[in-house]
């Protein structure tokens, strides 16, 4: 059988054309994606770069105070809206894992902190975007109710942010009973005369007074079990139920505003061990047996001194004082456990 050499010559020919023709395509199609990815990365830079813009910092900020932050080179990241409890908004922005956040009730700052997590639609996430709702975890202790008319601000992480007005939360008890003319509240950990919010849990707002007379039951427990008290204040109705919320005020330069707690002395942790720690004096006086107080993650953490020594040395002392180009080095054993070197630790008068 004879074979048609032209015909096979010419289908050869067709094919070797459609294949030139595909690599064609495909050349165009690649650098066609090289140069929208160009294009991707371009737009990425040029949205970051806007969106770190001074001029969005204070889009974002509605307040004088934040206008103030946000004027001061402070890195705006996001506002948000309280939905409920611990449910958030995103008005504008991104919320982050590690920013720092503030939430303003008008011109004060009632709450300060870094977020720890973040959790939408019930899983983990790393950050929340405009339009979604997310519910929130933060490195502090205290965190006050919230109401639906504060204003949420976050910030990157790295931002040193200006002094403002400040509400620091350092308690918070639980109304249990109205005794007379006396509120009886549980959890009363800490709570002397002070100012305190009263967050009304059946409508979600609140009220502002102060304890003009604190009694405590087993005071000596107040430590391990927080136990029971009976306050009176100078204002405000109390419903069983309501959340109280001891809290100091702060000036925008770090200035306690009409303390109740005064402190004799201060120290910085320069070593950890369990619940021994060694510091250094920095002012004032120290006792064994006194109360002390230590800033930690934007909080106010309370224990007490159990004993205090030389390093390394033996024999205990009742007080220790700062001594002016003397040795301030010494060793005090507290109730408590996980503290942090550069942490200060302040002496409260009994």
């Amino acid at each position: 059988m004879a074979i048609d050499t032209v015909k096979g010559s010419g289908e050869i020919k067709r094919l070797r054309a459609e294949v030139d023709s595909l690599k064609s395509e495909v050349e165009r199609i690649s650098d066609a994606v090289v140069k929208i990815t160009a294009a991707i990365d371009d737009l990425k830079s040029s949205l970051i770069a806007n969106y770190k813009s001074p001029n969005v910092d204070e889009k974002l900020a509605q307040s004088p105070a934040e206008v103030k932050v946000a004027s001061s080179g402070a890195m705006l990241l996001g506002r948000l809206e309280v939905v409920e409890d611990n449910t958030f908004k995103v008005l504008e922005g991104q919320v982050r894992v590690k920013s720092k956040i503030r939430v303003f009730r008008g011109e004060v700052n009632i709450f300060e902190g870094v977020i720890s997590g973040i959790s939408n639609n019930g899983k983990n996430a790393t950050a929340a975007f405009r339009g979604n709702e997310c519910s929130l975890s933060f490195n502090s202790n205290f965190i006050p109710s919230l109401l639906k008319s504060d204003v949420v601000y976050v910030y990157e992480p790295d931002t040193d942010l200006p002094g403002v007005k400040t509400q620091k939360t350092i308690g918070h008890a639980e109304v249990i009973s109205i005794d007379s003319d006396m509120i009886k509240i549980k959890d009363a950990l800490r709570f002397r005369n002070f100012k305190i919010r009263i967050f009304h849990c059946h409508d979600k707002s609140v009220e502002y007074a102060r304890i003009t007379e604190i009694q405590h039951e087993h005071w000596y427990d107040t430590y391990h079990d927080p136990g029971y008290a009976k306050i009176r204040t100078d204002g405000g109705y109390f419903v069983e139920g309501d959340i109280i919320e001891a809290y100091e005020e702060f000036d925008a330069d770090g200035t306690p505003i009409d303390p109740v707690e005064k402190i004799i002395g201060r120290a910085e942790i320069t070593e950890t061990r369990s619940n021994k720690i060694s510091v250094r004096l920095l002012e004032g006086t120290f006792f064994s047996n006194s109360e002390i107080r230590i800033a930690q993650n934007g909080d106010f953490r309370y224990e007490k001194i159990y004993s205090i020594t030389k390093p390394y040395g033996s024999g205990e002392y009742n007080q220790v004082s700062y001594r002016s180009g003397g040795d301030n080095d010494w060793y005090f054993k507290i109730s408590g456990w996980n503290f942090e070197v550069g942490n200060i630790i302040e002496a409260l008068e009994d």
